[in-house]
């Protein structure tokens, strides 16, 4: 059997172009045509070939037996069967003439009927000359498709570490750049952290707190720890002495600053260190008195006391009947100071002041309880009138008691008599410069008195003039007599004319059945100031202050800058005056119940006052105007301090007054000052 001849030259064309191998053209099956032309017989399965370049596929391998392997010229006729029956020899295709007919060259087998893949079809899909597959398959970067899915190079450089950026670059593989930027390395013990080749990388924390009394650490995945350590240490203090740690702090105790001179002050400052400031001429010091800073004991003649003593254990005498007594024989020739021991004292007549030859308004004998001592006065068996536990005799000049307390309770400070109290002035007067400072006066019930009549915790009746008589900062608490008497009070007076009257500063509350202040019946009042006084009244049938009887006023009398509670109604001011009047100014006024602020006595000024349920008098014009608001006090019932709060509507709402410049405590008052007894830092 012959090659076609366009076989042949197709053949020719594909060794001339890529040197195509040898193969072997396979025998069609009988009746099938592998032209291009109609096959009579059969279905023409080829594709004809659409004059493209040379099939640098397979070699044809041609059958030898069967069918026209020979690719005819298709000229619209019919194919002539090959009806030989010898075997065909197979025949080396070898032409290499292209096909530059019009009609299309039949492929027969050597194409299998495919399509031709393309100009250069090497029978396989072009994956790439780098593609090497493994087992699994893996991408990696190194600029080969690993794993043979035609992307080269599609994984990830990420080392994880925060601190670098990756970059995939072909056969040179996974590049790493460290970033230049500060980074958190999740330590708390380090600091600084800085990205590093490595990864984020910091230094080392120093732990201080800056604190001798502690242990610095820092545990790694926690932080710094500071543990209390013990031992001496320096706080930085100058007035602090023997420094020690303790609770992880470091603190000394208060350097004692003396310099052994009693007419100093002796302080610490933290600049400075110890400090001395002279003590005002005229105070205390052990058997004299300060001058310059110097303590100066008094030259006296004919065995005259003077300066300053003790009575108690240790002291120049014993009791204080012994002291009175030697001050009543010696007199003074000086300023005397007698201070009293912590204590119980007890004198079955009580504590009688004579006159005591010497002493004056400059010259005064002071009477004192021991600054912070407890001093307890108990006697008073005597059944006559003008008795009590402190008496102070008639025509007494130039005495000061201080500091002592009078309990009701004791069996032997009993009231016995009328005209008479815990502490009474004897009744004929010609008193002059009698203070009576900071007492405490308590708990006379019922029991405590044996009659009801002319009384008060403080009770003063004569028939002569009283000069420059002083109540300031006592205490009177729960006095209350068995009966309600219409002449008697907390403080009361009865009869005399009083030159210079004052009731400063005063804590009075619990009193029953009788005025908290009842002045009766004084034929002169000159100069009386009752003012910074915190003033109960518990018994409403009663008032803070009366006028009983008949007084007459010679100056203007002032009831200034007062506290006043009236706990269940009552008047604050209450009776008749002739003469001058009262101005009545600054006061506080805090009503429960049904109350009066003042009833039928004569005002001269009026105003400043801060009132809550109470009205100002009728007729009265304030000047400046009263504030009606609720104070707000540092406490309430039943233990009052009227001591005013920062949130008081009372504070800064009045003139100050130069007749009350201070408050209870002694702070000076502002301008404008605040309403009532008491003035805020």
């Amino acid at each position: 059997m012959r090659a076609h001849p366009a076989a042949v030259a197709l053949f020719s064309i594909c060794i001339a172009l890529v040197g195509c191998g040898t193969s072997t053209i396979a025998t069609p099956p009988a009746g099938q045509n592998t032209g291009g032309g109609f096959n009579p017989q059969g279905s023409d399965v080829s594709k004809s070939d659409t004059g493209q370049a040379a099939d640098a596929g397979t070699s044809d391998s041609r059958a030898t037996a069967g069918a026209d392997t020979a690719a005819n010229v298709d000229s619209g006729g019919t194919s002539t069967p090959d009806t030989s029956t010898a075997p065909d020899t197979a025949v080396t295709d070898t032409a290499t003439a292209k096909d530059s007919g019009s009609d299309p060259i039949d492929a027969g087998p050597m194409d299998a009927g495919a399509a031709d893949a393309g100009p250069e079809d090497a029978g396989t899909p072009d994956t790439g000359p780098s593609c090497v597959k493994t087992k699994p398959p893996t991408e990696v970067c190194d600029g080969v498709d690993n794993d043979c899915d035609g992307k080269t190079d599609d994984v990830s450089c990420d080392d994880k570490i925060a601190c670098t950026t990756e970059s995939c670059l072909g056969k040179a593989g996974c590049v790493f750049k460290v970033l230049d930027t500060a980074c958190d390395d999740g330590d708390p013990c380090t600091t600084d952290d800085k990205c590093a080749k490595t990864g984020c990388v910091g230094q080392l924390k120093v732990c201080d707190d800056k604190n001798d009394c502690t242990n610095d650490s820092c545990k790694k995945g926690f932080g710094c720890l500071f543990s209390d350590v013990s031992g001496p240490c320096d706080d930085g203090k100058t007035c602090t002495t023997n420094d020690t740690c303790s609770g992880g702090k470091c603190s000394g105790k208060a350097k004692v600053c003396n310099d052994g001179n009693a007419c100093t002050t002796d302080a610490c400052d933290d600049k400075a260190g110890c400090t001395a400031k002279p003590l005002k001429d005229g105070a205390v010091c052990i058997g004299g008195t300060c001058q310059g800073g110097t303590c100066k004991k008094p030259v006296c003649t004919g065995g005259q006391l003077g300066g300053s003593y003790t009575v108690g254990p240790g002291g120049k005498w014993a009791t204080i009947n012994a002291a009175i007594s030697a001050l009543k024989t010696s007199g003074v020739c000086a300023k005397t100071t007698v201070t009293v021991l912590a204590g119980t004292y007890k004198e079955s007549q009580g504590f009688r002041f004579p006159v005591i030859t010497g002493a004056s308004n400059t010259k005064r004998v002071h009477f004192r309880a021991a600054p912070g001592a407890t001093v307890k006065l108990v006697g008073n068996t005597g059944t006559s009138s003008y008795n009590g536990t402190i008496k102070i005799d008639s025509n007494a000049v130039g005495l000061t008691i201080e500091g002592f307390e009078i309990d009701g309770k004791e069996p032997n400070n009993k009231v016995r008599s009328s005209y008479s109290g815990p502490v009474v002035f004897g009744s004929s007067g010609g008193h002059k410069h009698i203070t009576l400072s900071n007492l405490y006066i308590h708990d006379f019930g019922p029991t405590a008195w044996k009659t009801y009549t002319y009384l008060g915790a403080i009770y003063m009746q004569q028939s002569n003039t009283v000069t420059d008589i002083e109540i300031r900062g006592c205490r009177i608490h729960n006095i209350n007599p068995p009966n309600s008497f219409h002449t008697q009070g907390g403080i009361s007076t009865r009869n005399g004319r009083h030159n210079g009257f004052r009731i400063i500063g005063n804590r009075i509350s619990g009193v029953r059945k009788m005025d908290l202040i009842n002045l009766r019946n004084g034929n002169g009042w000159t100069d009386v100031v009752i003012a910074n006084n915190q003033l109960i009244v518990d018994d409403g049938k009663f008032a803070a202050l009366e006028w009983y009887g008949s007084n007459t006023l010679k100056t203007n009398a002032v009831f200034a800058h007062n506290s006043v509670v009236l706990a269940s109604g009552g008047k604050v001011i209450r009776g008749s005056l002739s003469g001058n009047k009262q101005d009545v100014r600054n006061n506080l006024v805090y009503a429960l119940g049904s109350a009066t602020f003042i009833q039928s006595t004569p005002v001269n000024t009026y105003g400043g006052n801060c009132l809550h349920g109470i009205s100002a008098p009728n007729g009265a014009v304030a000047k400046p105007p009263d504030v009606k608001a609720k104070p707000v006090f540092k406490s309430g019932a039943p233990n009052w301090d009227l001591h005013l709060q920062p949130t008081s509507p009372c504070l800064n709402g009045a003139p100050l007054m130069n007749a009350v410049r201070f408050d209870i405590d002694g702070d000076k008052r502002n301008n404008p000052a605040d309403i009532g007894m008491d003035e805020i830092k």
